[in-house]
Formats: C-alpha cells, structure tokens, sequence
C-alpha cells in the first residue's frame, strides 16, 4: 500500500524513527541518601548503627567504617534519623533527597546519661557542589512555591528551554491546527527531541514527539531538567529530559485545592486577562488507608479559557473587532490516582493510572466573519441566521490515559525495580456542523483580499465553508523494563538496565486538494507501523564531595515495520505531484 501525499509520507517516516530512538529511554527517578556516622568524641567510626528514612518506611545498618547508603529513595523532604544502643539518637529533617542525586547527611553520637534525640534540621549550602549548572532539580514543596499552573510554566523560568506554542513564541500551522499543547524545546531542537519522563516512563506522543499528559504540579513530588549531557539510562540521542515523579502519600492524610483566573485581573484593567477568561481548578489529596503500608494519591484538575488574545484597532474598520477580544476555546480536564503498598519496609508495589481529555477549537484569522456573527448572536439571539453562519471551523477532540505497574525490592546493598506501562491516545480534527461531524466533505468559501473567508452560498447545503482536514491518529505504547542499583563501595554505584518498547501507531487524515469553491476533492494519507525497541545499559557513577563522575555504555536494536512508500528513495515512485 502506498500513502497518497508525499511530504505527510515522510514526516511520518522520520517521527517513527524518532519513536525507535527515544522510546525505550528511562531514569531511576529516585535518589540516594548517603553519609558516615561517628562517635562524637573520640571520632572513630560507628558500625551497627539504624538509619531510617523516617516516612518512608527505609531504613539500613553503617558498616565498619561508620558509612551507609540507602538507594531507591522516593525524591522528596524527609527526616533521616540514626539511632543505637546505649548513645543519644540523633534526628535530621528537611534532608531533600531528588532525583538521581545523593543526599549526604553525616552524624555525630554520643554517649549520656539522658539518652533523649538531639532534633537539627538540615542547612541549605550558599553554594551546591554537587548541583551541574546546566541541571535543575526542583522538588514538590519547591513546584508548589513557584507561581505556575503548569510543566510549560515551569520551564519557561528555567534557562535552556523554551516553550513552543505559548504567547509571543512559534507554533507551526500543523501543530496548532492537531491542537498540540505547548511543546518543550531545548536549546533550539525539535520539541520531540526532548523526552518527558513519568516515573521513568516516557510520556511523548510516538508520532508527533509532544507531551500526550500534561500534569497537574501538584501532582508530582520532584521534577528533574537535564538540557544536553545525558547519561546511558537515558541514551545519547536526545537533546534533554524533563523526569518526572510522581508523589506518593505522606504520613498523614493532606490535601490541596487552588482555583485561578484571568478574570480578576481583567477588571483590574488588564484586556489580554479579561480576553482570555482563563479558570483552572486543581486539587490533591495523599495520604494513608487504614495503616501506614497502604498510601495513595488522587489529583485532578480542570480547565477552559480562550484559545488566543488578540488586540484589534480601537477603529475596527477591518474586521468589526476593537480592542482585546478572545477567540477559540480550550477544555482539559485530568484525573491522576497512585496507590503504593508495602508490605514490607524493603518491598514496594504502586499502581498509577491517568486519563486526561482535551478539546481545542484553535484560533484562525480566516474566520473572523464568523467569529464576529457569533458575537453579534450572543448579544441578540433572536437576529435572523445568515449566510456567515454557514462557514464552519474544525475542532479537535483528544484523549490520553497512562497506567503503569512497578514492583521494587530493596536488599542490603542493592535494589531491584521492575515497571510495565501503558500509554494510549486518541486525536480526532472534525468539523462539526449542528452537532454533525462533516467527516470528509469540504466546501470553498471564497476569500478577501485580506484573507478572510466569506461564505459561498448555495442551495445544496446550508454550510458556506469549511476547514480542510478531518482525521486524527490512534497509539498505544506498552514499556517494560527493569534496573538494578548496586552499592559497589564507597561513593561508587553500579547500574544496569533492560528495556523493550512496542508501539502500535496507526493516522489517517483526509485533506481538501486545490479546487474551485463549493464541495472540493479530497486526498487521503494512511499510515500504520509497530515500531518496537530493545535497549540494555550499564553504568557506574563515582559521587564524592563536589566531584561527580559516570561512564557507562548503552546499547539499543530496534525496528519500525508498516505501510508506506512503495519505492521511497526513487524520485519515480508513483505518487503524482497534486498527491
């Protein structure tokens, strides 16, 4: 079977292969807490001594050289507490500990007759000799400190990345008229050059490389941004990564709702606020069930705003608009659960589902007659239906949903994580007339000089003019894989990894070809493939005091088999000009 459209053709070859490149990459997406115990006095090493995560449900012995290591740690603020027989206990709190990064939190004992815990909380240093400069790790408490509603908020304040689609930046016609959210890019590369991470998932659209869950912020408990360098778990093929994780419950059941608009600053004379008329409620609850080994986490969150802002001349000659006027609408909704059980301290079993919907009716200058029709309806509904009403933009209709399963078995020195997950969506662009999707019929309207639609009319059907595109895509991306983290000494980690990826990728898109007005030609473009990846790593990484090193290797196979081009290398390859 051949596709009907070259260029479509291969921009879906290549998104494939981007797919076969970056699907099967994964983090940790959990951190360390490391550090020596030592008598207060004498300074000798202290072996036998508990350290627990308080918490977390973690905890080990120091070794004979006064030193541990707890691997595995869920990113987030903790107390760390060591403890022993006969000497005074000593607590730690506000140690962050985040993602693929040491926590180091030493103690000093000593012996008393009143054996009550000393209680310090941990400093911040003025300056991290641990942190990279192009690395930025943000945790829960953090991300609900900044002034954002969302991941593209966030990175905007963050150097290295830029966010496509947002005011004042660019969007390509195709991705605005899909109704992609915004999009990441990270020093100038494509936005499916940057993987997003989901508790070491990822979460990119294996077609069109944007974010299929845009999450809720106070959702997450860290969030990791890695413009550049990249190590072998996350493979050498990407230009960043944005990991993130997902909180789990607390020790005590907490929770959060927080409701924003526009509309509050429009009337205090802001016009693009009140233009927008923006609302968006987001909630959490975390906390545990019945007894400490059962925790979960729901958050939801909605929103509707306008598509666009846009300033118009206060004379509104041209187009009948003056002043700020909204155009379009957008309407998310997401709901996210996580449960993790424990039945024992060193084995952990969690469940996360997400499913998420979104609506888009873009903006689109070649509408304003039927923008400004509309308007004038609103202010009087009795007014006659005229031929404008007839033109008819496309709307897009998306739908997301991730569930992932992971076990994890802490050891000694060691832990054990094995993750399966699912992550599926759907994308339909339709024009809709009277509540009736047109499907693949199109009509021309004509055109101004200008540019503007006007509508053609004519007895055959009430519609004067349409968009051009119907259709959409259909994926399911299925992950499994497995780490091992292994503490091979003092301040050095060993870890390996294995990973397979299957896709089932499917899009048929039927387009308007070049025609007079009225009910035009169509072309359409199919494309289906079962891209899947196998990939294998190891590394080892040497953390001691300001000095981070890791070297390790990566090896990946994979393959993308589906219908396309008959001959696609050959210029005579049987698809004609006007396809």
């Amino acid at each position: 079977m051949r596709l009907l459209t070259t260029s479509a053709g291969r921009i879906l070859c290549a998104a494939v292969l981007c797919v076969v490149a970056t699907a099967a990459i994964a983090g940790a997406q959990s951190g360390t807490v490391t550090g020596q115990v030592v008598h207060a006095t004498t300074r000798e090493p202290l072996d036998g001594v508990t350290i627990e995560v308080l918490g977390a449900a973690l905890e080990t012995r120091t070794r004979a050289n006064g030193r541990y290591t707890i691997l595995s740690v869920p990113p987030g603020v903790y107390t760390i507490s060591a403890r022993k027989l006969g000497l005074r206990g000593r607590e730690v709190s506000r140690v962050i500990v985040r993602s693929d990064q040491s926590a180091t939190v030493d103690f000093e004992l000593d012996s008393a007759e009143a054996l009550a815990t000393v209680r310090v909380e941990a400093g911040r240093p003025p300056v991290d000799l641990r942190g990279v400069a192009s690395e930025l790790v943000l945790t829960g408490e953090e991300l609900r400190a900044l002034p954002v509603v969302n991941l593209a908020e966030m990175l905007m304040l963050s150097p290295g990345f830029a966010v496509l689609g947002s005011a004042g930046s660019l969007q390509s016609l195709a991705s605005q008229r899909r109704g992609d959210p915004t999009q990441i890019s990270v020093r100038g590369a494509r936005p499916g050059a940057t993987v997003q991470l989901l508790d070491g998932i990822p979460i990119n659209h294996p077609i069109f490389g944007t974010a299929a869950i845009d999450l809720n912020p106070l959702v997450l408990s860290s969030v990791g941004l890695s413009p550049g360098y990249m190590e072998a778990q996350y493979g050498g093929s990407v230009a960043g990564v944005v990991s993130m994780t997902l909180r789990e419950g607390e020790e005590r059941l907490s929770g959060q709702v927080d409701y924003q608009t526009t509309n509050a600053s429009g009337l205090m004379g802001s016009g693009a606020d009140a233009a927008t008329a923006s609302h968006h409620v987001r909630a959490v609850l975390a906390g545990p069930i019945l007894d400490d080994r059962v925790r979960v986490m729901f958050g939801a969150q909605s929103r509707r705003a306008a598509d666009r802002a846009v300033q118009f001349p206060t004379d509104g000659s041209a187009t009948g608009f003056i002043g700020w006027n909204g155009f379009g609408a957008v309407d998310e909704d997401q709901l996210v659960g996580k449960v993790t059980v424990s039945p024992r301290p060193a084995l952990r079993f969690s469940a996360t589902g997400i499913t998420q919907s979104r609506r888009t009716l873009a903006y689109d200058r070649r509408f304003l007659a039927l923008y400004r029709a509309t308007a004038l309806r609103d202010l009087n509904p009795g007014a006659p239906v005229t031929a404008v009403d007839g033109l008819v933009q496309g709307s897009v209709s998306q739908q997301s949903h991730f569930l992932s399963l992971r076990a994890e078995q802490r050891l000694a020195r060691a832990s054990l994580a094995v993750t399966h997950a699912i992550l599926g969506g759907e994308r339909e662009t339709c024009n809709v007339f009277s509540g009736v999707c047109l499907e693949d019929r199109f009509w021309r309207s004509t055109r101004r000089s200008n540019g503007l639609f006007d509508p053609f009319v004519s007895a055959e059907s009430p519609v004067t003019g349409t968009a051009t595109d119907f259709g959409g895509e259909t994926f399911t991306s299925r992950v499994t894989r497995a780490d091992v983290v292994v503490d091979a000494a003092d301040h050095v980690r060993f870890q390996v990894g294995l990973q397979h990826s299957s896709h089932a990728l499917a899009l048929r898109e039927i387009s308007a070809l070049t025609g007079t007005v009225g009910l035009v030609p169509t072309a359409t473009n199919q494309y289906r493939t079962r891209p899947t990846e196998t990939a294998v790593y190891a590394q080892s990484t040497f953390d001691y005091d300001f000095l981070l090193a890791t070297v390790g290797i990566r090896a990946e196979r994979g393959s993308a088999k589906g219908t396309g081009f008959a001959l696609p290398l050959r210029a005579t390859n049987g698809t004609t000009a006007e396809e």
